[in-house]
């Protein structure tokens, strides 16, 4: 079952892309997925990223961001605060295991010092590449 199988998915630039169908995909090949790239996908919303961090399982290393508009800065920021909570308990959260992560383009309004420091902890042992840049 390629689903249950996939271990990257690039869907990068699809901009009708709603949260709704990246919640259907994520659901279907979520748990083993490695890689996801969903930079300029700029229809993804906080709820989206709520989809990555309730379907995606704890294999995940690589994902991209980058360029997602309609993402807020308290999401960010609760994101990142509870995988740093988690990862303090010893409990397993979906971006714990990231070894590459794009928040590049969304600008230093939505990723501030809470983020970064909290997302800091969160991957600290396994983030090697990490890309804030604002533009």
């Amino acid at each position: 079952n390629l689903s249950t199988s996939l271990a990257s998915l690039d869907l990068n630039s699809l901009d009708r892309l709603t949260d709704l169908n990246l919640s259907a995909i994520l659901k279907s090949c979520g748990p083993n997925l490695r890689r996801l790239n969903l930079a300029d996908c700029t229809g993804i919303t906080d709820d989206g990223l709520d989809a990555i961090v309730n379907f995606c399982g704890n294999e995940l290393a690589e994902l991209s961001l980058f360029g997602l508009i309609c993402l807020s800065p308290e999401k960010l920021r609760l994101i990142f605060e509870e995988a740093r909570e988690k990862k303090e308990k010893g409990l397993p959260h979906a971006l714990s295991r990231l070894s590459s992560l794009s928040l590049g383009g969304l600008g230093s309004e939505k990723v501030g010092n809470e983020v970064i420091r909290n997302m800091a902890i969160s991957c600290s042992n396994v983030l090697v590449q990490l890309n804030v840049n604002s533009s």
